[in-house]
């Protein structure tokens, strides 16, 4: 077990600056400082109140304040390590923006300066020490909004995707990945049918007994549906107003019962929008069998897909079923199955760590080499250069 007590005393000899532990709901626990000139500016009484409603415990975050100060955050187990203040301006160019209306530590004559890749390793090795989901100096530097971005999506995925394979899981990724996608359509019976398995079972197991963890991956879920409405048709600066709003309200919950209600609420009113969007723009498009066919290949992108099992679920002609869905998606449903399987794919390899190998399997692919070939033809790239270049936005 981490000694926690020690490790913010000895941080606060390594890092020459406050290290503040506080508990899952940001009560301070323990505060360290060896450095004279803060101990004789003092902490801040209302400091970490200020901070408290952009602090997550998911990942790190480098937060710069008024733009001079920086700030780092250690999540460990239920607690919270706050690091700070301190400067550095690489660090400052890559950290999250706050303007706080008070100006903590103004009297302030020097700030204490921390080397760049001493404090990213620290964040690091604590984190990925601690944690199942392993983070890299350039997830810390990837700039986003605090209502998580890239890094949420990345635990979020990983989160399902490693509950999936070890039998934790009440939801699998598939279907998590389908929800998305529902979004993304506008579709709100499929997201309804896609989340079934999720509301009979309960919430995922490591979030039952905790509600700062569950509020987490409520934010978590609105980030990764907000950019899954925006990929839908829906105005980013609209997306992200209600994302704000929402955010506010998951904050405002005091048991993980509302805070899951809220969150399965906010994938309809998403998915609602992009629908309403849809049929203003573009009314004549919605056909019921080319929505089934859609559904059916989604719900089967790790299986191979026929035209004929196709007709034989919808209880058609094959001839009939090809020539509708081109008229109405214009494409072939060859096409969109392998598109979505692509897209499918691309997901995998972004926000989970898997094996190429492994991912080529859970697909369906016969062999790394078949999937790697057609992923090529589809992307231009191979499977592990798209990773490569796609690992952070």
């Amino acid at each position: 077990m981490l000694n926690k007590q020690w490790l913010t005393t000895d941080l606060a000899r390594d890092c020459n600056t406050f290290i503040s532990r506080l508990s899952n709901t940001h009560e301070p626990l323990q505060q360290a400082c060896i450095n004279p000139a803060l101990l004789s500016v003092g902490w801040p009484a209302n400091l970490i109140a200020q901070l408290t409603p952009y602090l997550v415990a998911t990942q790190p975050q480098l937060i710069r304040v008024n733009q001079t100060l920086l700030f780092a955050t250690l999540p460990l187990d239920d607690n919270l390590l706050l690091i700070g203040p301190l400067t550095n301006p690489e660090i400052l160019k890559n950290a999250h923006q706050l303007t706080l209306t008070d100006k903590p530590f103004s009297q302030l004559d020097h700030v204490p300066y921390i080397n760049t890749q001493f404090l990213l390793q620290l964040l690091l090795n604590y984190f990925n020490l601690t944690h199942s989901i392993e983070l890299t100096q350039a997830d810390l530097l990837t700039t986003a909004p605090f209502n998580l971005d890239y890094l949420a999506q990345k635990a979020y995925t990983q989160h399902t995707f490693e509950q999936q394979e070890s039998q934790l899981m009440h939801n699998s990724y598939l279907q998590e990945i389908q929800g998305l996608n529902s979004v993304t359509a506008g579709d709100i019976e499929r997201l309804i049918a896609n989340r079934k398995t999720f509301f009979r079972n309960g919430i995922g197991l490591p979030y039952q007994n905790n509600l700062r963890n569950a509020k987490n991956l409520a934010i978590s879920v609105v980030a990764v549906v907000c950019r899954a409405a925006i990929k839908g048709g829906i105005h980013f600066e609209t997306a992200f107003s209600m994302s704000d709003h929402f955010i506010a309200q998951i904050e405002s919950l005091d048991t993980i019962t509302a805070v899951v209600q809220l969150a399965r609420q906010i994938e309809v009113e998403y998915t609602l929008l992009v629908h309403q969007q849809k049929q203003a723009t573009n009314p004549h498009t919605h056909n019921p069998k080319v929505e089934k066919m859609k559904q059916f290949i989604l719900s089967h992108q790790n299986e191979p897909v026929t035209l004929q099992d196709l007709a034989k679920y919808l209880n058609s002609h094959e001839n009939y079923l090809s020539a509708l869905f081109k008229r109405i998606e214009g494409q072939t449903i060859t096409a969109y199955i392998l598109a979505t399987k692509i897209e499918y794919n691309q997901q995998l390899l972004i926000y989970t760590a898997k094996p190429i190998s492994e991912i080529a399997a859970f697909i369906g692919f016969s062999s790394q080499s078949y999937f790697s070939h057609v992923f090529k033809k589809a992307t231009a790239t191979t499977p592990n250069q798209y990773r490569k270049a796609n690992t952070f936005q």
